[in-house]
């Protein structure tokens, strides 16, 4: 009896995590972290920018550049033109973004 009420109890919490991940994976879709926000406008500035500067200019690292920027391209809001060293970088403004 009490390994079947763990049991049910077990899938309980499994589904709420499940549900509370999903639900913050969507918030994280709606609303863009503040250093993705700063990117964002500088990149807005001058695409051109390089992931060095803008390390500096917000005060991260490199790499969390790098997981910033992914975020912004999976999001929609980024894309690349060109190669790695020669492009620069479009800036896709949706209308429709929930705050």
């Amino acid at each position: 009896m009490i390994c079947v009420r763990f049991a049910s109890d077990l899938r309980q919490m499994e589904y709420y995590l499940e549900f509370a991940s999903k639900k913050l994976e969507e918030r994280l879709v709606e609303w863009p972290a503040e250093s993705q926000k700063k990117i964002f406008k500088l990149i807005a500035k001058n695409s051109k920018m390089p992931k060095q500067e803008l390390s500096k200019n917000i005060g991260i690292g490199t790499t969390a550049v790098d997981e910033n920027i992914s975020s912004l391209k999976k999001k929609g809001l980024l894309k690349r033109i060109g190669h790695a060293k020669g492009g620069h970088w479009k800036v896709i403004i949706k209308k429709n973004l929930k705050k």
